[in-house]
């Protein structure tokens, strides 16, 4: 269900032929037929970031049917939010490609924009509130991904060495090598970069070296960067 979504991006950005082939590609690699057979959190997770993905885009693009997106965004950043934590990225990368563009940084003052963030961390507050109750136990669970033993810079290539043999496996390694290839080429490129090429890169390329530069710091598992690869299949 979450490839529909990916569908519907790439359709709305390019076309109906991008986004078969968009599809067809993501169902082929291995690691979505591994999260399609087992039910972990990363399945509502990826669920609800491809639906935040497409109708963000729709609440951004211009007009005044914009508003009526604004619900429609706000639910699965929300839903997204109470499956897993790391939805919480979907905001910050959110402001991340408003912020890029000139013709986008007006929406960061309007109502619309404060609007979905807030609506989608409504959704927490019964979690928060609990936490609050209990010591905090989701923040330290959540921080000890981020915290370890200090180890030498050996042990640190070995990590990251893991992790980027993980993704080759995950996405088979041409699918992978292509990927990487063209979000590299994409990044050098990014002053040059058109408004939908650019929105597809923030919610990729970006957080995909946010999650590799982690890795030289701690062992990363090989379905952290799973929403990422979303965007970064559509602009493949």
């Amino acid at each position: 269900a979450g490839l529909f979504w990916m569908y519907l991006l790439a359709a709305r950005l390019y076309s109906g032929r991008a986004g078969f082939w968009a599809v067809l590609i993501s169902a082929a690699t291995p690691g979505n037929a591994a999260l399609s057979m087992l039910m972990t959190i990363d399945a509502p997770l990826l669920f609800c970031w491809g639906a935040a993905l497409y109708t963000f885009w729709r609440m951004m693009e211009p007009g005044r049917r914009a508003s009526l997106w604004l619900l429609g965004a706000v639910l699965p950043v929300g839903l997204g939010l109470l499956s897993k934590q790391t939805m919480i990225g979907f905001l910050a990368l959110g402001s991340v490609f408003l912020l890029t563009g000139r013709e986008d940084r007006g929406q960061l003052f309007r109502p619309a924009y404060w609007i979905w963030v807030s609506g989608s961390l409504l959704f927490v507050a019964p979690v928060v509130w609990w936490n609050s109750r209990h010591a905090w136990i989701t923040l330290q669970h959540t921080g000890g991904h981020f915290t370890g033993d200090p180890v030498g810079w050996t042990k640190r290539i070995t990590r990251s060495a893991e992790f980027v043999a993980s993704q080759f496996a995950v996405l088979s390694p041409m699918t992978c090598f292509l990927l990487v290839t063209v979000v590299v080429a994409a990044m050098f490129a990014f002053r040059r970069l058109n408004r939908r090429e650019r929105y597809l890169l923030c919610f990729s390329g970006l957080p995909l070296v946010g999650v590799y530069l982690l890795s030289f710091t701690r062992r990363v598992e090989p379905n952290w960067p799973a929403p990422f690869y979303l965007a970064a299949m559509v602009l493949l």
